[in-house]
């Protein structure tokens, strides 16, 4: 049910960026460029459905929204246009199963879940890669702290831990690393820059903490 609810909510918002496209026919753009504006949103849309149908719960839900501000260029080269196609093909194929106790705990997180207050964290962490030195020096109690409890034994003993260490696994296995990452980032241009500044803000930190036994990840890299 939250499913279909979801999937209705996302049909509902791209509906109303083709009204926009075709208000903008009205008012001087060219059919070409609306037309090229209407297909981009097809893809669009056939990404995000799947991320959905796809991931479980809360990460189907937190995926959609983290790409779909990526999604919004148009797809021209060959390049763009194979890519477009190995996305469609992985999420047609991966096969994420998630253990009953593991499910129940998505379905408890799920209820707190507020696309604003996901969409805060994301434009959070974009501001943060923009100067991942600076970030790192005004919050570098934080930051160990967070490490800290990270490597704690009540943390690993949590659903939550349990959670982020299946999905690590899967995505290993079932080719997010090696093969949706990369075509995201052919496919996208603005993904791709996003991505490049999240990989040199990890590096960043590996680089300030690699004297000290925090040697975890802060900034969570999409691969």
């Amino acid at each position: 049910m939250k499913d279909l609810c979801e999937k209705r909510a996302l049909s509902l918002s791209l509906l109303q960026e083709k009204q926009k496209l075709l208000e903008a026919l009205v008012n001087g753009y060219t059919w070409e460029n609306v037309r090229e504006g209407l297909e981009q949103l097809g893809k669009k849309q056939s990404i995000l459905f799947r991320l959905l149908e796809r991931f479980p719960g809360y990460y189907g839900r937190y995926f959609s929204l983290h790409f779909a501000p990526y999604l919004n260029e148009p797809i021209r080269t060959e390049a763009q246009k194979k890519a477009f196609d190995v996305i469609v093909s992985y999420l047609d194929q991966v096969d994420i199963s998630i253990p009953e106790d593991i499910r129940r705990y998505l379905e408890d997180v799920e209820t707190e879940f507020d696309p604003a207050v996901m969409e805060k964290r994301d434009a959070a962490m974009r501001e943060a890669i923009a100067d991942p030195g600076r970030f790192v020096k005004d919050n570098a109690e934080m930051l160990r702290q967070y490490e800290k409890a990270k490597a704690s034994e009540e943390y690993r003993a949590t659903p939550a831990f349990r959670l982020q260490e299946l999905i690590a696994q899967m995505n290993r296995k079932n080719g997010y690393c090696d093969t949706f990452i990369p075509a995201m980032c052919e496919l996208s241009n603005s993904y791709r820059e996003y991505h490049d500044r999240l990989l040199k803000a990890n590096e960043a930190f590996l680089q300030a903490y690699r004297a000290s036994d925090l040697q975890h990840r802060v900034f969570k890299t999409d691969d």
